[in-house]
């Protein structure tokens, strides 16, 4: 399947990522603020994967 998805997406999707990553990485030192915005980043990675997979589902049923 070929990728529809913009290239502006694709920036922030690499980005929120390589957050998700770093703030993994770090989370020993993270304050209460930065533990809250992990979470945020990383329900944003979740609800991304959910939609693309209904869209794909979608794709397949018509």
């Amino acid at each position: 399947m070929i990728s529809r998805i913009p290239l502006s997406v694709r920036r922030k999707q690499a980005r929120d990522q390589h957050e998700s990553f770093l703030y993994a990485v770090a989370k020993p030192q993270l304050n209460e603020a930065e533990r809250s915005r992990q979470q945020k980043v990383r329900q944003r990675a979740h609800d991304r994967d959910d939609a693309r997979f209904l869209a794909e589902r979608c794709e397949d049923e018509f």
